[in-house]
């Protein structure tokens, strides 16, 4: 299995706004720290379960929810349901995915969870994404 780290932006009232969703190589700390680091702004709120890697995460308010603390269940609600849909989705769609191409896999799906509300928009940005996309020799894209 492949680690993936998965950022979930809730509004005030704590529904799920925006999601990215990045597989890592490995759990260590420096590779959390920089993926974090990348996937946020600084000042970020970041909650996250007791895991030991992610106890160093630099120019973020870094709120750890043990689990003998709280009901991560319901803490982590949403994270929860954005990995379960995402699940279901690729594995729905796609019937199974290659590893190589899983970051691809997650940017699609969090595209698309990340516009949800943007019905009305979505193809005309997609069009404007694929036109100022540079250019890649089909070498590279298979």
């Amino acid at each position: 299995q492949t680690p993936i780290l998965v950022a979930l932006a809730v509004t005030e009232d704590q529904h799920p706004r925006f999601a990215k969703m990045r597989p890592l190589p490995n759990l260590e700390g420096d590779t959390i720290q920089t993926t974090v680091q990348q996937t946020t702004t600084k000042g970020s709120t970041v909650q996250t379960d007791a895991f030991p890697s992610y106890q160093s995460i630099p120019d973020r308010q870094h709120q750890a929810q043990k689990a003998y603390a709280v009901d991560l269940r319901e803490a982590f609600k949403w994270v929860h349901t954005l990995i379960s849909n995402t699940k279901a989705g690729i594995l729905g769609t796609y019937h199974g995915l290659d590893v190589t191409y899983l970051g691809a896999y997650l940017d699609e799906y969090c595209y698309r969870f990340n516009r949800r509300f943007w019905h009305n928009q979505l193809f005309g940005r997609l069009v404007n994404a694929c036109v100022h996309a540079p250019p890649k020799p089909i070498a590279e894209i298979c």
